[in-house]
């Protein structure tokens, strides 16, 4: 055997302690949240069953939640900034007034979920299924490319720069009918 080799067997490197002390179990992260714990900033929990659990107030920012089902579940008031939610599966669920400028939520299924008054500044909903309530929500310079968004709501939400692309579907903005004809907007 190699001296070397053994020298550094079983050292972990900073990159796997650091990563070793933001994973948490299912249980451990609904057992933390219960007994007061809101801080679980830059949490590693890829593919996680948190499906109806209440998380409000929690902060999940830079958080790497990609792959879990999250339907059900309440995030109303959280920090999800930076927060990797690709993938996920967020089926009726609640993020009204949740913070998730930056989010990734590429590739998402956001059916019926709620981001009333949420921020979604430079958001990347990227291909999700993103037929949701963004009423009063700021989607500023969000990119929404190929997300299905044919039974949206945008009522008074922020649209400004927002990347959007779609076919002969209608997106109805406030008071404002966006027709898929490329003639542009058209009042209702």
């Amino acid at each position: 055997m190699n001296t070397k080799e053994n020298e550094t067997e079983g050292v972990a490197t900073p990159e796997l302690a650091e990563q070793s002390k933001n994973t948490m179990t299912e249980k451990q992260l609904v057992r933390a949240y219960k007994k007061g714990r809101r801080d679980f900033r830059g949490i590693i929990m890829r593919n996680a069953q948190l499906w109806c659990y209440d998380f409000s107030g929690a902060d999940f920012s830079n958080a790497d939640l990609r792959g879990s089902d999250l339907s059900g579940a309440v995030f109303s008031g959280a920090s999800l900034e930076g927060a990797d939610l690709s993938n996920t599966k967020c089926i009726d669920a609640i993020f009204d007034n949740a913070n998730l400028q930056n989010a990734d939520l590429s590739f998402a299924d956001l059916d019926f979920a709620n981001f009333e008054n949420a921020n979604l500044k430079k958001a990347s909903l990227i291909g999700a299924n993103a037929n949701a309530e963004f009423n009063h929500a700021n989607l500023q310079d969000a990119n929404l490319v190929g997300a299905k968004v044919s039974n949206a709501h945008f009522g008074d939400a922020n649209v400004v720069g927002v990347k959007l692309r779609i076919g002969d579907i209608k997106v109805f903005i406030g008071s404002m009918e966006w027709r898929g004809d490329w003639n542009g907007w058209h009042t209702r």
